[in-house]
């Protein structure tokens, strides 16, 4: 009996962390996310990708300009227990930046993982 207990307790850790993700690993996901290029100066773009990163339930952890690199995360809600965010921007030329985006759940979806890619990418497009 002992035995089936330990094997519930195994598969339910297995369960509860398939899938997690933090924003450390995240990060580490750099060339695997959408990306698009806008006809913009990097200064411009990475004031919008800022700001799309700290609105709406997006909160910035860290920032760094020099870099090009955003770090941010979702809370926990009724349909999720959050989503970890890596935003890359990247000076092509004077007039041409890309912008990466990677959104991963924090912890199993509870009904559905909300994959904000394409809404930061939108907010960029739609500030610059």
């Amino acid at each position: 009996m002992k035995f089936l207990y330990y094997l519930v307790a195994l598969f339910s850790i297995g369960v509860i962390s398939a899938g997690c993700s933090t924003i450390d690993t995240v990060q580490e996901l750099e060339g695997e996310g959408s990306k698009k290029e806008f006809s913009a100066p990097y200064e411009k773009v990475w004031n919008a990708a800022v700001q799309a990163c700290s609105q709406d339930k997006i909160a910035v952890v860290a920032a760094n300009k020099d870099m090009g690199h955003i770090s941010a995360k979702t809370g926990v809600r009724p349909t999720s227990w959050g989503e970890n965010i890596s935003v890359w921007v990247r000076k092509v030329d004077a007039n041409t930046t890309e912008v990466e985006v990677v959104s991963k759940k924090a912890g199993p979806a509870v009904f559905f993982h909300y994959d904000w890619e394409r809404p930061i990418l939108e907010y960029i497009e739609n500030n610059i």
